[in-house]
């Protein structure tokens, strides 16, 4: 009897998305597509953001950290909806302070 092959747990998702969250999606839709969308509108393919939330002195902070353009934008807000939602805003409005990454930060942490 031959190995059964395993399922694929990604099987149900939208081509050209790493998952899928109706709730995001509908809810944050730029910052969803920043996240999750693996292929730009005009179908060439990206890397995927990462997000940082944080709590500090009552504040809740959020890091959008866009690997395909190595850069970062910091939002705070008093709730996490706020601070996504001021994501979402900045994206939307186009208005995010996006710093870039210093060169050779990541190389020097991995002791490159």
């Amino acid at each position: 009897m031959g190995l059964k092959k395993p399922m694929s747990k990604v099987a149900d998702l939208p081509e050209g998305v790493t998952c899928a969250d109706p709730a995001w999606s509908s809810r944050w839709p730029l910052l969803s597509s920043h996240l999750f969308d693996l292929k730009y509108e005009d179908g060439t393919p990206r890397s995927t953001s990462t997000l940082m939330i944080l709590g500090e002195h009552s504040v809740v902070k959020a890091c959008l950290n866009d690997r395909e353009e190595a850069r970062s934008a910091w939002v705070s807000g008093r709730t996490v909806d706020e601070a996504l939602g001021a994501l979402e805003v900045g994206l939307m409005q186009d208005s995010l302070d996006w710093r870039a990454r210093p060169a050779g930060r990541w190389e020097k942490k991995r002791g490159k």
